[in-house]
């Protein structure tokens, strides 16, 4: 009774496996299907085919000829199933050319060799790419689910102590992820030069344009609050002084030249209060309207419990 109901475990996750590898394998976005008889129909375009290899351009340095020569090998690799020399060549290519085709098929080779990890985190750098380019953007969040879900299964099937499932589901999936990248179209990137930050270097921190404006906003604020604390301050000195006075500029004890230097120095404390307030709003309405004339930068970026909303003002 045992017998059979393990080889029906074994089976039922080696199939899943399977799926979720190849899920992908068929191409979309107007790709060609294969045939009937199993051999691949004629692409739809030629530079979507995986064996059609970029023409080296004219006026393209050595390190760009050594990347495009990477990925043709890459591409063949792939072609063929040697799936991480393949992820090798990708990467390679990827740190001259910098685009984000090669990191998707870098991601791809990563996954079909069961290299979970290393192609979760290749797809997460095609989603957090400054890529404009929407089809790696859809084609990376549906493998980077695939890749969660295989890698659930796969954890799933360890911590049960699963040995022999494991690993006959790890070889179904290898052979099946073979036989689907021979008829895979992996994208072909653009060689005439870097649009992407190098794979493995820390990418600078894009500057942001309204750090200026929200530092005006707060000098502004902060210089228009010390000129009101003048005015208010000169305010009060004056009525003190005419209290003093009485109508009587001479009065004992406060000779007529004091009065006239502490009249002046109300005076001055409020014409330059009045001028912080002037300019401190003036200066914080400038950089409110900037502020608010840029629009915010929504951005939805993956998390490991899902995909996290972040709202750049």
């Amino acid at each position: 009774m045992g017998k059979p109901r393990r080889a029906k475990l074994n089976v039922s996750l080696a199939a899943q496996c399977a799926v979720l590898v190849g899920l992908a394998g068929v191409p979309a976005h107007g790709a060609a299907q294969p045939s009937a008889e199993g051999a691949p129909a004629a692409a739809a375009s030629p530079a979507a085919s995986p064996a059609a290899s970029p023409a080296a351009s004219p006026a393209a340095s050595p390190a760009q000829l050594a990347a495009q020569q990477a990925t043709t090998t890459a591409r063949a690799a792939y072609k063929r199933g040697d799936f991480r020399a393949a992820a090798r060549g990708f990467r390679a290519a990827y740190a001259t050319l910098r685009q984000v085709e090669l990191l998707y098929n870098a991601a791809r080779a990563e996954q079909r060799a069961l290299r979970l990890q290393a192609a979760e985190e290749l797809y997460i750098r095609v989603l957090t790419s400054s890529s404009r380019n929407a089809t790696m953007v859809a084609r990376a969040r549906k493998h980077l689910a695939e890749v969660r879900t295989l890698k659930a299964a796969l954890d799933k099937a360890r911590s049960e102590g699963r040995a022999a499932a494991l690993a006959q589901a790890e070889a179904a999936a290898a052979r099946q992820a073979r036989a689907e990248a021979a008829r895979e179209h992996l994208p072909a990137a653009n060689m005439t030069g870097p649009s992407q930050p190098a794979l493995g270097v820390r990418q600078r921190a894009p500057v942001d344009s309204k750090a200026g404006w929200w530092v005006t906003l707060g000098g502004g604020v902060a210089a228009a609050a010390v000129g009101a604390v003048l005015v208010r301050q000169a305010g009060q000195d004056q009525r003190a002084l005419d209290t003093r006075l009485a109508g009587d500029k001479a009065i004992a004890g406060y000779p007529y030249d004091d009065y006239v230097a502490d009249q002046q120095g109300v005076w001055q404390r409020r014409r330059w209060g009045w001028v912080a307030v002037g300019l401190g709003a003036a200066a914080a309405g400038v950089a409110t309207w900037r502020l608010l004339a840029t629009p915010a930068r929504v951005t939805l970026l993956p998390s490991p419990r899902g995909a996290a909303l972040r709202v750049a003002f």
